[in-house]
This record gives structure tokens, sequence and C-alpha cells, in this order.
């Protein structure tokens, strides 16, 4: 993921971290965390950072990992295709007894691209091309990703610059060749920020919002910039609904951070658009933007948030970041500092995930 400037780390902060109507969610005593967690991007580019996410992936009794690739690195030239890296990265997770969530970014080689957005995606201009990749892709894999998902935050223009029409048909050319290469591989609706129920709920239906639970960084006030950016966006609302009633996959995606005491609701407002089944392929938080930071107050947000994920209806979820990453939005919230350095924040998430087994 790239460096992002403040008005785009705003923005995402905003459409994946702010919910209204605070619901508790009760901490008994030794709750166990049933729902399968695993990690989403987690340092796997280089060999030792492999090594280490594997490793720690057996500490905390996960089994589950999202990663990607950019069709840049695997294309660069029409018709040469590059799998040695990708090669050593999933052949090494599926030895492990990884079940891989694999993103196809909506990001590719100059060739065959249109406008490139800010976060380096674009809209694909050679819809062949793209065929060939695809078919290419999940052939070499088939039996190695469990499951796949075309795009990252759809809903968002800095994430997805073309059209609800144009991530349409993408998504379903994935879906597509997914069904006639690897039929027994879930396609999964690209991730689904918390801009669309926030929209639904606040600005349409004028719900308040409360920020009690989080510590906020001084002169903070995330209402006001909730209504400049999101209830600004008149045409989210048939954006989010064109796409979930028009594309074909098998399982939706929704990503959630930072509130997790509005995640219940967040999640009721997409069921309501689908009966599809419903993971999370991002979770974390607290906020680098807004929230005052310190490792024992990450570590109380994580066990919210693990209480909280207990307590939806969703298949699994997939924690966000692994290590501390200077680069990305939730830049401190890592299970391990930027020297991997362990976190309480580790050993909240070993006690709670490892419960399961005790």
């Amino acid at each position: 993921m790239k460096k992002i400037n403040c008005l785009a780390v705003l923005i995402l902060f905003l459409l994946s971290g702010c919910s209204p109507k605070q619901q508790a969610i009760p901490s008994p005593t030794g709750t166990q965390i049933t729902v399968p967690v695993g990690l989403s991007f987690p340092p796997i580019s280089t060999a030792s950072g492999l090594a280490f996410t594997i490793k720690q992936m057996d500490a905390l009794n996960m089994t589950l990992v999202r990663i990607g690739s950019n069709w840049a690195h695997r294309e660069p030239e029409p018709g040469a295709y590059y799998w040695d890296p990708l090669d050593e990265r999933i052949n090494a997770l599926h030895e492990s007894g990884a079940s891989i969530l694999f993103t196809i970014p909506a990001s590719g080689p100059d060739w065959a691209c249109g406008e490139v957005s800010a976060n380096e995606t674009c809209v694909f201009q050679d819809e062949a091309a793209f065929r060939a990749y695809v078919t290419a892709l999940m052939t070499r894999y088939r039996g190695k990703i469990d499951k796949v998902q075309f795009g990252n935050e759809w809903d968002n223009l800095t994430w997805y610059p073309g059209t609800a029409e144009e991530f349409v048909r993408d998504t379903n050319i994935v879906y597509d060749i997914v069904q006639q290469v690897s039929p027994e591989t879930p396609v999964v609706l690209g991730g689904l920020t918390a801009a669309y129920p926030v929209y639904v709920s606040v600005c349409r239906n004028g719900m308040s919002l409360n920020f009690d639970a989080l510590d906020l960084k001084d002169d903070t006030d995330l209402n006001a910039r909730i209504e400049r950016t999101i209830c600004a966006r008149d045409e989210l609302e048939a954006r989010v609904e064109y796409v979930i009633e028009n594309a074909r996959y098998d399982v939706v995606d929704l990503h959630l951070y930072d509130t997790s005491e509005y995640w219940p609701l967040l999640v009721d407002t997409v069921r309501q658009l689908t009966d599809k089944p419903l993971i999370v392929s991002e979770f974390g938080g607290p906020s680098s933007a807004f929230e005052k930071y310190s490792q024992a107050y990450h570590a109380r947000r994580l066990e919210h948030y693990l209480l909280t994920l207990q307590s939806l209806p969703i298949e699994e979820a997939y924690y966000f970041n692994l290590v501390d990453n200077p680069t990305t939005y939730h830049s401190r919230s890592g299970l391990f500092t930027v020297t991997r350095r362990k976190k309480d924040a580790f050993n909240v998430m070993q006690r709670m995930l490892a419960a399961e087994k005790e």
C-alpha cells in the first residue's frame, strides 16, 4: 500500500471508521473467540517477512491470510508472465496450512490501464488481456487460492476510479472465469467500506453520532467532517446498491475499523441489501489520524474489536496490520512495532484466539 496525503487519510478514516448509535458489547471473562480470525496483507514480499508471518500465524492460532498481487508485476509486457515471487509466497503459505483469500487489485500494467488514480488503481481498457490474466492466475493456483476477490474499497473513488458499471463488468469477468477454471473457489465481492451504512444511518436517516468511546485527539470534530465528506456524496447510495444487485459473487466483504461500538449497526445495514454470507477482510485500529495512541489503549480496543466480531453474523475476519507500517493509514495498528518488537496487542490477540483450544 502506498503513502497517501492527509486529505486521503481523513477520507479513509471517515469511510471506514465512523458509525452511528453505540451498542454495548459485553466483556465476559474467558470469552472464546470462535469466529475464525486471520491477517490481512501481512509482510510477505521478502523471504524473511514471509517466514516471520508464517511463524506469527502459528503463534496466534491463525490459518486465514489475505494477500494480493498487482497485475503489473505479473505481466509487465503483454503475454510475458512472471510468476516466481508469487509462486514462492503462495506455495509457502499453502504448505503451512494457510487458507488464502486472494485480492486481485484494480491496478495493472500501463498498457492495460486507463487513467491511474492517486492510489495507483485504474479502469482496465483491455478486457481480453484481463480475462487472459485471471485465467492464467486461477489455473496456476487452483487448489491453493481458497477465495478470490476483485478490487478493494470500490465505493471509494480513490481506490476504484471507474463507474459502478465498470466495476461490475470486471467483477463478473473474475466470477465467470473462476466458475470455468476453479468452480469450487468462492468469489468474494471486493471490500466495502463503512461509508454506505454511515450514509444511510446518518445522512439519510438523521442518526446522531457519539464518539465518547474513543480517546480522540484534541480539536477533532468527526461529525462535521462526516457531514462534509460522506453526506456530500450524492452518488454513494446508487453506486453501492447497483454493484450489490448486479455483480456476481458468493460472499460479501465489509471493512470495519476503529469504532467497534457501531459495527453491529453497520453489518445490519449491509445485510439488508443482500442475503449472501458476510466476511470482514479488514478490521483494526486505532486511527492514527484521530485517536491518541498508547500500547495499553490499543490493547483495550483490540479486545473490544474481537468481542464485537464474536457477536456479529460473519463467517471470518482478517486483522490489519501484523506489523506497524508508516505508509498505511492505520500505521500503528500492528501487533508488532516497525522493528518487530511484540506489542501488548499481540498478547491480547494470542490470549483471545488461543482460548478456543483451552
